[in-house]
């Protein structure tokens, strides 16, 4: 059984006595999907006012209620907004321990969808005490003019496992594309002589934002000659240092512009990360591995193989990553 809509014109959803970050505007979406639940904490039900559910997707807030007595029993009437298919996720502030805590339940939006009803409300479990999120800009990069740089927030993790927002800044009046996603990229600067950017980190499950985490970008001058006169010829040096740990750069060099892709595989040929696949300039590149895979973890001490390949040449070489 759908439960009863009551149509109103909302410009803002807030409660007082809730975490800052817990506002939606309805109006910024096209759909919504509709919740009448319970919550369970402790094996009991909550049957009293003292807490407050939020719905979170993309980590941000898209629905707040408070929890009520009805004919049949103390539940929560919830909309939750969006403007695609999406999954949502849960939390609940309690006003008395002026705390959030996390709810393992996840549901998929669905626009107009619902899901429960007063005879049977959806159940939700209230768990663990809401951790701050931790931001990982990471490691330090220094590489050429003209370079595209990609930045690598995917380290970033919650200890409750909500899911993240993210926001770049930078000293250096760099304008991202997108600043609001993991793995954002820019074309570096032409400089006069080298410069330092330094790009900033922070992370939120919705609720907490992280401490800020940075990352310093160096921007290297190419030489006249470098301006002038292009390599002659496709190359790539051995990674420095070797052994390293956790942090090593490669070299490389391009007589034209070309599309390249430098991967890194263990001893097996499993792809473990990639660290280049895009087109460059001709001339005199720098990337650095960080000893993590493509998902971000770090991987394993041992011997890797790097590869460097455009359309019409392919090197590898082999490294040593030490614990």
């Amino acid at each position: 059984m759908q439960p009863k809509l009551f149509c109103c014109l909302l410009t803002g959803i807030v409660f007082a006595s809730t975490p800052e970050t817990w506002t939606v505007n309805p109006q910024d979406y096209q759909y919504n999907y509709t919740l009448t639940a319970q919550l369970t904490v402790n094996s009991n039900i909550t049957s009293d006012t003292t807490k407050i559910l939020g719905a979170f997707i993309n980590g941000q807030c898209r629905g707040v209620s408070e929890f009520t007595q009805s004919e049949s029993g103390w539940m929560t009437f919830l909309l939750v907004y969006s403007n695609s298919i999406e999954p949502i996720t849960f939390q609940y502030y309690d006003k008395e321990e002026d705390a959030v805590y996390s709810i393992g339940e996840v549901i998929t939006f669905i626009p107009n969808g619902y899901a429960g009803n007063p005879d049977a409300p959806y159940q939700l479990h209230g768990s663990d005490l809401n951790q701050a999120p931790t931001a990982d800009a990471g490691p330090d990069q220094v590489v050429g003019e003209s370079y595209t740089v990609f930045l690598d927030g995917s380290g970033s993790y919650d200890p409750n496992n909500d899911a993240l927002g993210y926001n770049w800044t930078n000293n250096a009046g760099i304008t991202l594309p997108n600043q609001n996603i993991p793995r954002p990229s820019y074309v570096a600067p032409v400089v006069d002589e080298d410069e330092e950017h330094m790009f900033i980190l922070h992370v939120t499950d919705g609720t907490t934002i992280s401490d800020p985490d940075t990352v310093i970008i160096i921007i290297e001058e190419r030489l006249s000659v470098d301006i002038m006169q292009s390599p002659i010829e496709f190359s790539v040096k051995q990674n420095y240092p070797n052994p390293f740990n956790p942090i090593t750069s490669i070299s490389y060099t391009l007589p034209v512009q070309s599309m390249i892709s430098i991967i890194v595989f263990d001893m097996a040929g499993k792809e473990i990360k990639t660290l280049i696949n895009t087109t460059q300039y001709a001339g005199r590149h720098t990337t650095v591995w960080n000893g993590t895979n493509n998902e971000g973890r770090p991987v394993g001490a041992g011997v890797y193989l790097y590869q460097i390949q455009t359309d019409s040449y392919v090197q590898s070489k082999k490294m040593v990553l030490l614990k």
